[in-house]
C-alpha cells in the first residue's frame, strides 16, 4: 500500500511525471512543460522567457555629405594622417600667429 492507495470518489491514482511517485490525480499540477507534476516538483516558468527584444533604430540623427576633395576637416597637421592635396601653405602661421 502506497500513499495514494485509498478510495477517493472523483479521482484516481497517477504518477508524477518528474519523480514517478504515486499521487491522486487531483494533487498533480499541470506544469508549463506539459507535464503533470506533484507540488514539490512543480517549477514556474522563468520570467526572462517572456521578454521580447525591440528593434533598434540604426539610422543616424544627422550626417554630412562626403566632400569631393577628400578634405573633411581642413588641413591636417598630424603626421601620417594628412591627405594629399589638403595641405595649405602658411595655414599654421596664419591662424596661430598673434600678430
Amino acid at each position: 500500500m502506497g500513499r495514494a492507495d485509498y478510495l477517493e470518489i472523483g479521482t484516481w491514482n497517477a504518477l508524477c511525471d518528474r519523480c514517478q511517485r504515486k499521487y491522486k490525480a487531483n494533487q498533480l499540477k499541470l506544469e508549463w512543460t506539459g507535464w503533470r507534476v506533484c507540488e514539490s516538483c512543480w517549477e514556474p516558468r522563468h520570467p526572462q522567457e517572456f521578454l521580447r527584444g525591440h528593434r533598434e533604430d540604426e539610422n543616424v540623427d544627422w550626417s554630412r555629405p562626403d566632400s569631393d576633395s577628400g578634405c573633411v576637416a581642413g588641413p591636417s597637421n598630424i603626421a601620417g594622417h594628412a591627405i594629399a592635396g589638403c595641405a595649405l601653405a602658411g595655414w599654421f602661421l596664419k591662424y596661430t600667429n598673434p600678430l
